[in-house]
């Protein structure tokens, strides 16, 4: 029984390989008659096989797919290239949002103001008036003093040697109320003891402030003058045009007092009064620089002084960001170029309209 077993199994084996070797041949057979025809026909089976497989519903079949083996290991790559890009432009954007530091220092959030009760300005609250337009005016390079104020042009002065006789040009007033320059030949015999003077009028600008800042007389705004009123009270008349520009040269042709528009603007009291040291104020305000030129009047009475005030204005700005001071006298004892900035000490100003509040 085994043995008839065996013999079956052997003829199987053998009617197997006697089929194979037949379709073998008759294969080897067809390709090679097919191929001394030129016809592909290895080619074309395997075009019929992409037609039925592309024709075949292949649901369920994507998780079973192997493909190559590198596809995956770039698409990782390319995620990963995509995600360091993104992560560059991010960067980028942030980097450009970030103002310079010539911005950052006209930013409020970015502007030290300081208090109310302190004596000067930070050198940021100083800067920060300090836009483009302010400085395309002064034209020249600014250097920080470190109390408050700047020099311009390395503090040369650019006005003309002063000789022949004195004489006082107010500035002009436009439709807004912005005040042109100030100008004159200083001497001796102008200088005078200042009279005080209380008026309800007020320049452009002028919406007063009751602040903590008793070195400063506890208010923001002062009327200042562009031409001290020291400087030219001698020859101050009392009958002189309030309401006109005036081109003086001789005693009682000129008005220093505070009625007089064309010599006025909206000017903070630190501004104004600071000068560094004297009755408690601190830093070199316009005061402080007044004072050395009416030095220079007192003390040298053959002197003649060059001297200009120029309020800067950025825009259409009601309030100067501050004042440019020019001095030159004809002894060579006095030059001065200098920028006062309008600030003050713990106050945010509105200088398009002159409104402010107090930060603390």
């Amino acid at each position: 029984m085994k043995k008839n077993n065996s013999m079956g199994c052997l003829g199987y084996i053998w009617a197997l390989v006697i089929v194979l070797g037949v379709g073998g041949g008759l294969a080897y057979g067809v390709i090679h008659i097919s191929n001394q025809r030129h016809f592909d026909i290895l080619g074309e089976m395997s075009k019929w096989g992409a037609t039925i497989w592309n024709n075949t519903d292949k649901t369920g079949l994507d998780s079973f797919q192997v493909g190559d083996p590198n596809e995956k290991v770039n698409q990782a790559k390319d995620k990963v290239s995509s995600a360091i890009d993104k992560g560059k432009n991010t960067l980028q954007d942030k980097t450009k949002e970030k103002p310079s530091s010539t911005t950052s220092s006209k930013n409020a959030e970015n502007i030290n103001y300081g208090k109310t009760t302190d004596l000067e300005p930070t050198e940021s609250l100083a800067h920060s008036v300090l836009s483009e337009d302010v400085l395309k005016q002064l034209g020249k390079v600014l250097n920080y003093n470190g109390h408050g104020s700047y020099t311009v042009n390395n503090n040369h002065s650019t006005l003309t040697p002063p000789k022949g006789s004195a004489w006082l040009q107010s500035g002009v007033l436009n439709a807004k109320g912005q005040l042109s320059e100030s100008s004159g030949i200083l001497s001796h015999a102008m200088y005078g003891k200042r009279v005080n003077t209380k008026t309800e009028w007020q320049p452009a600008g002028y919406h007063q402030l009751k602040i903590n800042a008793p070195e400063y007389g506890n208010y923001l705004w002062n009327k200042g003058h562009s031409i001290g009123a020291a400087m030219t009270s001698a020859w101050s008349g009392k009958n002189v045009t309030f309401t006109m520009p005036i081109k003086a040269t001789h005693k009682g042709e000129w008005n220093a007092s505070e009625y007089y528009a064309e010599n006025i603007t909206t000017q903070t009291s630190w501004a104004n009064q600071a000068i560094d040291g004297q009755y408690g104020t601190k830093g070199y305000g316009q005061n402080y620089y007044e004072e050395l030129v009416r030095k220079e009047q007192r003390m040298h009475k053959k002197s003649l002084i060059a001297y200009s005030v120029k309020p800067i204005y950025s825009g259409d700005n009601l309030v100067p960001s501050g004042n440019q001071i020019q001095a030159l006298s004809s002894d060579g004892d006095l030059e001065l170029n200098v920028f006062i900035p309008n600030v003050q000490m713990g106050i945010r100003i509105d200088y398009q309209t002159g409104e402010s509040y107090a930060l603390n």
